[in-house]
């Protein structure tokens, strides 16, 4: 789902998704509670950071069936509201960035201890990609939203008026990141020059 490849990584969400979508209607996947789950839910959901529109619509849908299926595991299912997505007006990056924090808040609470601890480590391994900077973005407002703390990195970015590099102190939160970063939010975006 991370390929360099943006056909491999369409495929890849699409098949994902309509596995997902079957999954759902099957006796056995009524009450999921593995521990994998979690990181399952990072590794597609870091896809919304990806920089092919198209790819990020499948993921919402993808991240759509992992919410139902989450809410079965508690017994949720039909009681809960619907998954809803920040599709507003506004800078993309800024949209992205939302839609991978919305993962955390919504997603978050219907982990299982043992999900959510996978989750952590998948999103947390995928701040550690070098390869691809929007994996490692999305990796970190991953971690970051289920810690309850990502709207302060985005915050940080729109208040130095660049959201594009922006420099952290990675800690606090539980989380040692090892000390200073700079993180580039999102490549593609164009840096805004100071005057």
């Amino acid at each position: 789902m991370q390929s360099r490849q943006a056909g491999v990584r369409r495929k890849a969400i699409s098949l994902g998704s309509a596995l997902l979508h079957f999954a759902l209607h099957l006796p056995s996947f009524q009450n999921v509670a593995e521990p994998l789950l979690g990181s399952l839910v990072a590794q597609l959901a870091v896809s919304l950071a990806d920089p092919e529109p198209e790819i990020r619509r499948r993921v919402r849908e993808a991240v759509g069936w992992l919410y139902v299926l989450l809410l079965r595991q508690r017994g949720l299912s039909g009681r809960a509201a619907p998954l809803v997505w920040h599709l507003g007006k506004g800078q993309p990056w800024r949209r992205r960035c939302l839609d991978l924090i919305r993962v955390g808040e919504v997603l978050g609470p219907h982990l299982t201890p043992s999900q959510e601890a996978e989750y952590l480590k998948a999103s947390w391994a995928m701040v550690g990609r070098l390869d691809q900077e929007w994996v490692r973005v999305g990796g970190l407002f991953l971690t970051y939203s289920l810690l309850g703390q990502a709207y302060g990195i985005m915050e940080a970015a729109e208040e130095v008026r660049n959201p594009v590099d922006l420099t952290l102190g990675m800690g606090g939160g539980g989380v040692d990141m090892g000390g200073k970063e700079t993180i580039r939010l999102f490549p593609g975006v164009e840096k805004k020059e100071s005057g």
